[in-house]
């Protein structure tokens, strides 16, 4: 429904449904006569709006006179002045004039501090915080080319929500950003509260649970796969930003890999590696080599295990999946605890059930330490959603290991390779550079090669500018 814009201001606190946050005051300019402004308390900051009424006569309270306090916005058919409100805007009504709208935002900010879930060893220490102008500055700051773009989109029916699609102009392939702006226009739905809504409407396999996307808190990572022609979104109100596209080999890397020696950053990266394998492989290997297969095992290695388990009343793939399933509960209790005691107490109340369950006689000492190794090596990984799916992953393993023992668990293991091997990020395949081979990606994958080797971009996103840097000089 259009709005008349002459009727009184009260009128249109009544069609906005009084509420609780809307403020009407009214003002005198330099020549005492009443102006009246609203705003939305808390999303607008109404004093440049004042400073301009109280220093200009009522005849030169023009639109242009606001310019300095703020963007100033007119009503029309399709979005009416009251609708600014939402905005952060402040409204004016001087008499015998249209009311006009003036942007002036007053939105309490986090200082960027160092990011939670992304520690770091060594490098900067700032993170993204919750305005989306904020997070592109701190890009900036790394990045102070012209060619850095930031395109904006808005999504979301009733949240509007600012999306901006950054990337360096004359090096992320043209297709590429092209792409993500089309799957990123196609989404229509009421709300966008957070980026993890984006990312499972813009994956090219919207079933699979391995993330196809990336999310970071840091800026110098953010940066660092711009420069690789990389493509990153940016959601308002959320300090994770999302990079695509992505391979499986992104998510074991970290940037203090870089800004350690690539020795100690090659070391780090192969700890990571075998940390995965026996996050998502331990538990259904154990069950498949003593439940199933134990002659393969070492005779006296065999026996000792055998030997802890005499006198267990559950079969072992149930043993494991009570084991898993109360490290599960521990892992999310820790998660709600009160930040300072929930490593404590969960460390705590781990220790007692794990050594009340062996003393029962309901779980054996094998069966434990093999669970406790898998579950501290699932946090090996740098991006926890990866750690999230291996655990998914862990427990297609343990069933196939359960009914078919050895050969359930190298069929599971091989439907997952293959589901791997299919998958692909913005048409970029999955297994880069592993599959196809890509000699470039090979010098940054499960080793670190010396910054002076790797002169060329990663070709995952295919850069219109392939070389990095000159090469190194010899002298």
């Amino acid at each position: 429904m259009s709005e008349n814009p002459k009727i009184p201001i009260l009128e249109l606190q009544e069609s906005l449904g009084s509420p609780i946050d809307l403020e009407i005051r009214t003002i005198e300019s330099k020549d005492n006569l009443p102006v009246q402004i609203t705003f939305l308390r808390g999303l607008a900051d109404p004093t440049p709006v004042i400073n301009v009424v109280t220093q200009n006569n009522l005849n030169s309270l023009t639109e242009t006179a606001f310019t300095a306090a703020g963007k100033v916005l007119r009503g029309n058919r399709d979005i009416p002045v009251k609708f600014y409100l939402y905005s952060g805007a402040t409204i004016i009504y001087a008499p015998s004039r249209e009311p006009f709208a003036v942007i002036t935002k007053s939105m309490a900010k986090r200082v960027p501090s160092e990011p939670v879930n992304e520690s770091s060893i060594r490098g900067p220490r700032d993170g993204f915080v919750e305005d989306i102008y904020d997070n592109l500055s701190l890009i900036r700051r790394r990045l102070p080319d012209p060619h850095l773009q930031a395109d904006e989109l808005t999504i979301g029916r009733r949240t509007q929500t600012k999306v901006a699609v950054v990337y360096l102009e004359d090096v992320a392939n043209p297709d590429l950003v092209a792409e993500v702006k089309k799957r990123l226009t196609k989404i229509d739905i009421d709300g966008v509260l957070e980026p993890g809504i984006l990312e499972e409407f813009i994956k090219d396999n919207k079933l699979t649970t391995l993330p196809l996307s990336l999310t970071s808190e840091r800026p110098d990572k953010i940066a660092g796969a711009i420069l690789e022609g990389r493509v990153a979104i940016m959601v308002d109100y959320a300090p994770q930003v999302i990079i695509v596209p992505i391979t499986l080999n992104d998510l074991y890397q970290a940037p203090d890999d870089y800004y350690f020696d690539y020795w100690a950053g090659s070391l780090i990266r192969i700890v990571r590696f075998i940390g995965n394998l026996l996050a998502i492989g331990l538990p259904g290997l154990y069950i498949a080599l003593i439940g199933s297969s134990p002659q393969l095992l070492p005779i006296s290695f065999g026996l000792t295990v055998a030997g802890l388990r005499i006198g267990m009343p559950f079969p072992l793939y149930v043993e494991v999946l009570i084991a898993e399933m109360m490290v599960e509960l521990l892992r999310e209790a820790g998660l709600r605890l009160p930040r300072g005691t929930n490593q404590t107490l969960g460390a705590t109340v781990g220790l007692i059930i794990g050594f009340a369950l062996i003393q029962t006689g309901y779980i054996s000492t094998p069966t434990l330490i093999v669970v406790g190794i898998s579950a501290i090596a699932s946090f090996s990984s740098p991006q926890y959603p990866i750690g999230l799916t291996w655990r998914i992953l862990k427990y297609i393993l343990i069933v196939s290991a359960s009914f078919l023992g050895l050969y359930g668990f190298i069929l599971g293991a091989i439907l997952i390779a293959a589901h791997i091997a299919g998958l692909s990020s913005f048409g970029s395949p999955y297994t880069v550079p592993w599959g196809p081979w890509q000699t470039t990606g090979i010098l940054d994958s499960i080793i670190r090669a010396p910054h002076w080797l790797r002169l060329k971009r990663p070709q995952a996103a295919k850069p219109n500018q392939p070389n990095r840097g000159a090469k190194y000089p010899k002298e």
